[in-house]
């Protein structure tokens, strides 16, 4: 496949907003025939992330209509679904690391023999992480000049693509590739442990949890 090089994906020029912007939302995959690197996906139409969970109600007995409390079950597999423009010479199956179209004779899902990551960024402006904690933020890998800018980091591991499909239309003459995407784990750029109840409920501890339910006023 063609080197990320072309004039298709020089870097381009955001608003400096407070609101997030999905012109810096970047997301990156080790595409098919760039030496195991990471290079950042292009033409994206739209993605989107989704996780889930279901959680249980306990009830006693004689108490009436009552919770007791709500036991959050295990989590599902994370999906994350997006459409992109589709080109000649990198298609939806090469950015994710497999051998299709020019690179070589991958057609199908069942062709898939490994799974891929992405890595997704949220690049904040140098004006909003200016004065903001920095420790949880990770440099952009985008072409950025010397000490760029800081990004909200996410790593989806041992993704499989699930779904794909392509159409094309006599109204719309620009051919889309649609793909789902099922995740096996999530973490932080940079992140090495989740059992520290500290490190990822902001202000909780064991000894003041976020919910007053939990607390010995409840909520009074």
């Amino acid at each position: 496949m063609k080197a990320f090089t072309d004039y298709m994906y020089r870097p381009g020029v955001s608003p400096i907003t407070k609101s997030a912007l999905s012109t810096r939302n970047k997301v990156f995959s080790f595409a098919a025939g760039q030496g195991g690197k990471l290079v950042q996906i292009g033409q994206i139409k739209r993605i989107g992330f989704k996780q889930t969970r279901s959680v249980t109600p306990t009830r006693g007995i004689g108490f009436g209509d009552v919770i007791n409390e709500l036991i959050p079950n295990n989590m599902e597999p994370i999906t994350i679904d997006f459409d992109i423009f589709s080109m000649y010479t990198i298609t939806l199956q090469q950015v994710l690391g497999y051998n299709y179209g020019i690179d070589g004779y991958v057609r199908a899902l069942k062709h898939h023999k490994f799974p891929f990551d992405i890595r997704n960024e949220m690049v904040l402006p140098a004006m909003v992480a200016a004065g903001e904690p920095t420790s949880y933020l990770k440099s952009s890998l985008s072409t950025q000049p010397t000490g760029g800018p800081q990004a909200v980091v996410t790593v989806y591991q041992g993704c499989w693509l699930t779904d794909y499909s392509t159409e094309s239309s006599v109204d719309d003459i620009i051919i889309s590739e649609t793909g789902s995407i099922t995740v096996t784990e999530i973490i932080a750029g940079g992140a090495t442990k989740y059992f520290d109840e500290n490190s990822v409920s902001g202000n909780a501890t064991g000894t003041n949890p976020w919910s007053t339910l939990y607390s010995k006023t409840q909520g009074k």
